[in-house]
């Protein structure tokens, strides 16, 4: 069904109105985080979403409460810092691709330059929650997650071989895709917390965040397809095709049935390294590298959990969708495209009840 992009941003502007009718800035909670540090009697995510293996791992098993707060803090930070680092790539291409299909400051351009408003506050709360838990807040850019450098380059490289609205869907379409890593991660790495053990802050964060980003969303996939639906059919064409590599690249990394494979499982190691760098964990012992070599050795097996392959199920099932909106057939091919597609297949049920 074509998307009547006239009537998608009137609703978005109203919903953007609505929203602001009382402030809903989230600065005031991050400078809140900042100011208290880690709470160490709660827990910032769900530590079953960081796929170690707690319960198999002899050193791991043995952190004390607060060193498994301060870990999840850590967790908590770092994913906040990807989903700034991914923002900040929208603050520089948001109004380049509102100036080249809207006239400037009209409603239509007054959309992104809005959610660019909000980017801006995401960010300003994510670095505090950086400086609170990891004591810098320099750690928010594409230098810090390489893995956002091929979006830059693909956003340079092909914006001379498309046309305006060519141009606009693939931006705001790839946003969308990232937007689905980030909250694939935001979206469930609270979830199950056993009640009262929730930090309230990060509570806060996480809603307040979500409520905006449903939002940007909403116009990434919507506007993005109206925007490509418009485009000429050479555009359309490079911007299926190069949609459909980067969702190859997202199954691959997200997919594996191998969960040492998985690119959460490498972010946690991650961020295991960057807690080694705070007070409560002076006398851990390893590094995530050492910690790995002795679980290949010791055939620690690291599992799943129920948190994550719900995640899956869900990243699974936007990933299809979109594939179908823009009629994209994507052909099988290794044992992570045949996890995704069970994934997606899982999920059906749950979409079809929702």
């Amino acid at each position: 069904m074509p998307v009547n992009v006239e009537k998608l941003l009137n609703i978005q502007g109203k919903l953007f109105d609505n929203a602001h009718k009382e402030p809903t800035e989230l600065k005031s909670l991050g400078i809140a985080m900042r100011k208290r540090g880690i709470d160490t009697d709660t827990l910032y995510c769900n530590p079953n979403f960081m796929l170690l293996p707690f319960a198999d791992c002899r050193h791991l098993s043995q952190l004390d409460s607060q060193q498994m707060s301060v870990l999840t803090a850590a967790y908590f930070a770092a994913a906040y810092a990807e989903i700034a680092s991914s923002e900040t790539l929208a603050l520089r291409y948001n109004m380049e691709v509102s100036g080249m299909v809207f006239p400037t400051y009209s409603d239509p351009y007054m959309i992104l330059f809005n959610e660019t408003d909000e980017e801006f506050d995401h960010i300003i709360t994510f670095r505090n929650v950086c400086l609170a838990v990891l004591g810098r807040g320099d750690v928010i850019g594409v230098d810090h997650f390489q893995h956002l450098r091929p979006t830059y380059e693909a956003f340079d490289r092909y914006k001379g071989r498309l046309c305006a609205n060519g141009y606009g869907a693939m931006y705001l379409l790839m946003r969308y895709l990232l937007n689905l890593a980030l909250k694939q991660l935001e979206g469930f790495m609270a979830s199950g917390i056993a009640n009262g053990k929730a930090n309230p802050l990060a509570q806060e964060i996480i809603t307040g965040h979500a409520n905006d980003e449903a939002r940007h969303m909403t116009t990434s996939l919507e506007l993005g397809l109206g925007l490509w639906e418009r485009a000429t059919p050479q555009s359309r064409d490079l911007v299926s095709t190069v949609l459909r590599i980067s969702m190859y690249s997202m199954i691959d990394k997200r997919f594996s049935m191998n969960i040492p494979k998985v690119w959460h499982h490498e972010a946690s190691l991650a961020v295991l390294d960057r807690a080694r760098m705070l007070p409560a964990f002076a006398d851990f012992p390893l590094s995530s590298a050492e910690l790995r070599a002795a679980w290949e050795r010791d055939g620690t097996p690291i599992r799943s959990s129920a948190e994550f392959e719900n995640s899956r199920r869900w990243l699974a099932s936007q990933i299809a969708h979109l594939a179908h909106r823009m009629s994209l057939k994507l052909i099988p091919s290794g044992e992570s495209f045949e996890n995704y597609q069970d994934h997606a297949r899982a999920a059906m049920p749950l979409e079809l009840a929702s």
